[in-house]
């Protein structure tokens, strides 16, 4: 009887495992994934061969991550999201813009750099390198095309003393697992990835004066109204992540869903349940703003548009022309309302 327990304790743990497994990663064949994934990772093999596939799942995102080799034995990833966008892929240095292969060298210096991945996100390439230091430590840094630094690594010593405590605090009793420096138009903030003592990863945001931006919450965090109007209007898409925002001292939630086709759109709301805003797509706008988008934007590339509710209701605007940030509002009917930094 007693080995009779002891064996179903080692099929319950097996079981258990694969079933943990499943959840996060496991590998594949090319014929396992589906067809969108497969034209991608054809497209993109350039006479290379496929050495491995990972499906991976971080929350409700899944991806596949693809290891290639070339004919010379030279190893190359790439990611693709399940509905076949391409994530990410690496790439040779004497491939890259000569301002991102500028900025990589001065930020490699003496040390090493050990691969670059080229990453597309909502119509923004930027460029991951990885680069081992002179001490010995790997970090990840991030350039936009005209190679400025977007975020790096960094570790918890290095920080201002103000933000090492707010840190230190949020984190309390779980792990913190990573912290990015974000420089965005001047502004510095430290994005902290940390393990909860429950064993759920979490995100959250400081800027350089030590106060807490944004933390990545569940639904059933929220207040009931907020709960209920984000249910509305998701609809049938699913709910990829919900992060609560302060902004002088009043918190809302901003919340991300994605269609079946994998298209995600952002909304944010109050503790209340009021919609501040929305992510809208140019179809989905008045012609006669749409006309003023249009003029604007012209030859260049529109990224993002976002309703504004309230007292003065806007739509922003975000856009790249002759490889520069393009940011303006446009009021509800049509009128052009200025530049954005």
């Amino acid at each position: 009887m007693q080995k009779d327990l002891i064996a179903l304790k080692i099929l319950f743990c097996a079981l258990l495992g694969l079933a943990l497994t499943e959840n996060t990663s496991k590998a594949l064949a090319l014929s396992d994934v589906p067809p969108a994934v497969q034209q991608t990772i054809q497209a993109n093999l350039n006479g290379r061969s496929v050495t491995s596939i990972e499906y991976a799942k971080d929350k409700s995102d899944v991806s596949y991550e693809v290891d290639t080799k070339a004919k010379d034995g030279a190893e190359w990833d790439l990611t693709v999201a399940e509905n076949g966008t391409l994530l990410s892929i690496d790439v040779p240095p004497t491939e890259l813009p000569s301002p991102v292969q500028t900025a990589i060298t001065a930020q490699v210096g003496k040390g090493k750099l050990e691969g670059v991945a080229k990453q597309f996100d909502d119509g923004i390439t930027t460029y991951l390198a990885g680069i081992t230091a002179v001490d010995g430590i790997e970090r990840d840094y991030t350039f936009a095309e005209d190679g400025t630094l977007v975020k790096g690594q960094v570790s918890l010593s290095e920080l201002p003393p103000v933000v090492q405590t707010a840190i230190t605090a949020e984190v309390a009793k779980g792990k913190l697992e990573g912290i990015e420096k974000t420089l965005e138009d001047g502004d510095v903030g430290y994005e902290a990835t940390m393990t909860t003592p429950a064993g759920e990863e979490r995100n959250f945001t400081v800027d350089e004066d030590g106060t807490l931006v944004s933390l990545e919450v569940d639904m059933t965090d929220l207040p009931p109204p907020a709960q209920k109007v984000i249910t509305a209007l998701a609809g049938e898409n699913k709910i990829t992540g919900i992060d609560e925002t302060f902004t002088n001292a009043m918190a809302s939630y901003e919340a991300t869903t994605a269609t079946s086709t994998g298209q995600l759109r952002d909304f944010s709301v109050t503790a209340i349940g009021y919609l501040k805003s929305r992510e809208v797509f140019l179809s989905e706008i008045p012609p006669i703003v749409q006309n003023t988008v249009n003029l604007t934007v012209g030859n260049g590339t529109l990224i993002r548009i976002d309703q504004y509710f309230g007292a003065l209701p806007h739509y922003e605007i975000e856009a790249v022309k002759d490889g520069a940030p393009l940011n303006f509002k446009v009021g509800p009917k049509g009128k052009f309302r200025g530049m954005q930094e």
